[in-house]
């Protein structure tokens, strides 16, 4: 055509991360102002892989000025786990043979155009959890306990997909969502902000942490950071702080362990967590709180076990309390944690012990925050604030909120159940007509 432009066709070899040539067919390659460029299609059938992880089907493109592939199409994942289904995930990528890494869209969707999700998700009318990696959701209202976004890579030392921002692929040690499937054992796990999808109305609660779903099985154990911001007496408050702060025998949380660290960044953002652990290492004390930092109570580390009987996430062992009041505790007590999700109303129940003569109890259901302490200073402060005082300043008719002690054989009742004696309705527990 001309001494700077002409066309023609080629086979290109695609080494992958296991120096296997991969056969590449070429029919468009064009030069045009001395930068070559080649186009081609890779059909389904043709089988090819990007790596020994991922396989691919679609369009191909080759530029002089980039040293790797463009590739435009659908990549697979690899593995024999019959609990969920993988699906070939769209994307436009160029890819390094070496080190193959997928960009995924907000969205990412399938060849059909179906958005693909990962991580472990509630279904909501059957109340269980299942895993999902690119997989379809089971219903639209389905809640995602974690998930991820980013990129798609494999790690090869570890046989495991993951999915994660790039920086956080290449540190897994800085805060943020991951959601990886190790293809061997088919062990979903994940780490960073987590949702509970529990509704408490005027109560708030926020979770970060990590999961592991063994997805043959699906058992599904979590450990986490609960924050709890819900309306109730500041004194009584100082008062179940300063009783903890008092015990200097409780095993102290390690602030400076990578769970925590993490967890409270994904919490209430990198600044805040940092202002947050200044101030305690400081002052013993947080003066002044950032403004992040909006809970009553919270537990610096909880973990949980799936209960398919009760629906709900139910703690076992020693339980991390980090703040009361917005004070730093930073100690371990015995205790129960139980989070359950019901179509009559979503329940929390906490039971925070220290000693015999040492302990708190939390109960919040439809609208009514019940508190009960083996102090009884702590009681009989909450039994003399007025009726009205007790209220949030939202409360109303649709929405209410109050607290108030505990009615008589509530914390019995619970520590029953717990102990696996009953499980009792949660609308039966107290007689309170609400």
């Amino acid at each position: 055509e001309s001494a700077k432009r002409y066309s023609g066709s080629a086979i290109y070899d695609y080494v992958d991360d296991n120096n296997e040539i991969r056969p590449i067919n070429f029919p468009e390659v064009a030069v045009d102002t001395m930068a070559t460029s080649a186009r081609g299609f890779i059909p389904a059938d043709q089988k090819f892989m990007l790596s020994s992880a991922f396989t691919f089907t679609g369009d191909v493109n080759l530029f002089s000025r980039s040293k790797n592939l463009l590739f435009t199409g659908s990549a697979g994942i690899l593995h024999d786990c019959s609990k969920f289904e993988s699906y070939p995930v769209k994307f436009k990528s160029f890819i390094d043979p070496k080190n193959v890494m997928i960009t995924l869209s907000e969205k990412p969707r399938d060849i059909n155009d179906n958005i693909v999700y990962s991580g472990s998700f509630m279904n909501l009318d059957s109340i269980h959890i299942y895993p999902a990696f690119l997989s379809q959701q089971k219903s639209w209202t389905d809640i995602g306990l974690i998930d991820a976004g980013g990129v798609l890579w494999y790690n090869k030392a570890k046989n495991r997909y993951q999915i994660s921002s790039p920086e956080k692929i290449a540190d897994p040690a800085i805060n943020g969502n991951m959601v990886a499937l190790d293809r061997n054992q088919c062990i979903l796990s994940g780490e960073g902000k987590l949702n509970f999808g529990s509704r408490f109305d005027l109560v708030n609660m926020a979770e970060s942490g990590s999961l592991i779903q063994t997805t043959d099985s699906g058992k599904v154990d979590i450990k986490a950071i609960i924050g709890l911001d819900f309306y109730f007496s500041p004194e009584a408050l100082k008062m179940m702080s300063d009783e903890f702060r008092m015990i200097p025998t409780l095993k102290p949380v390690n602030l400076n362990s990578e769970f925590v660290s993490k967890g409270m960044k994904d919490l209430i953002g990198i600044d805040a967590a940092k202002q947050l652990r200044e101030e305690t290492d400081l002052f013993g004390m947080s003066r002044n709180l950032p403004k992040e930092f909006t809970y009553e109570l919270l537990l610096n580390e909880v973990n949980l076990k799936w209960n398919e009987a009760s629906s709900s996430f139910r703690s076992s062992g020693k339980i991390g309390i980090g703040y009361v009041g917005g004070q730093p505790v930073n100690v371990y007590v015995d205790g129960f944690v139980d989070i359950q999700r019901r179509r009559s109303g979503d329940m929390i129940d906490i039971y925070l012990k220290a000693n015999a003569s040492t302990w708190y109890y939390f109960s919040y259901f439809k609208g009514v925050m019940m508190a009960q302490a083996g102090n009884i200073d702590f009681n009989t402060l909450l039994n003399t604030i007025k009726i009205k005082d007790r209220r949030h300043p939202d409360s109303s008719v649709k929405v209410p909120y109050t607290y108030m002690v505990a009615v008589e054989d509530r914390l019995a009742r619970f520590l029953r159940r717990m102990a696996g004696e009953e499980d009792v309705e949660p609308e039966i527990l107290d007689g309170i007509v609400r």
